[in-house]
């Protein structure tokens, strides 16, 4: 006869009809259910506006992380700006081109200088691509005048519009760019 630990009941098998427990068997500890994940905390309150805090101010999420800047072209400041901004004709080329070009149709600053942010942006958000652009064009249009008078405007251009669609893997960048530069008459 087997006694049920739990109601006390002697039965002539190891199982407790009236319990459903069986009788000998070692109880297994108790494992608590997992904890659930917890919960994000709370954002303070908005400060209100002068609406009577019907219009509440956004916090800012967390900042992204900030990649560091790359390295400068020689006598040139940066090619890129920290939000992966760049010129998709770098200033010393498109001063190089003008210099050349004197029909060429770049504005003028008040100084008699030419404008160089005028010229359409490049934005990459990826370091590598912006990293490669630069090595590049530092290693094949470098900003040496020696080197650049060697070679030819339209040379100049397809070395750097070959450079953008090698990098970038796409073609119209370099469509782009060579479309700005004949409208403004630096080829």
């Amino acid at each position: 006869m087997h006694t049920c630990e739990t109601c006390g009941n002697e039965w002539p098998e190891n199982y407790c009809p009236e319990c459903g427990h069986t009788i000998g068997k070692a109880a297994k500890p108790a494992v608590p259910p997992p904890l659930p994940p917890p919960l994000p905390t709370p954002k303070p309150p908005a400060t209100p506006t002068r609406m009577f805090g019907l219009f509440k101010k956004r916090q800012p999420a967390a900042t992204p992380p900030v990649c560091p800047p790359l390295p400068p072209l020689p006598a040139g400041g940066l090619f890129w700006n920290e939000m992966g901004m760049g010129r998709l004709v770098p200033d010393y080329i498109q001063l190089h081109l003008a210099s050349r070009s004197p029909q060429h149709t770049l504005s003028r600053r008040a100084d008699g200088g030419i404008d160089t942010d005028a010229v359409p942006p490049l934005i990459f958000n990826d370091p590598q691509i912006r990293g490669a652009i630069t090595r590049l064009i530092t290693e094949q249009l470098p900003n040496n005048p020696s080197v650049l008078s060697s070679l030819t405007s339209d040379e100049i251009v397809s070395r750097l519009c070959g450079i953008l669609t090698k990098v970038t893997g796409k073609d119209m960048y370099a469509v782009v760019c060579r479309k700005w530069c004949l409208e403004h008459k630096l080829l």
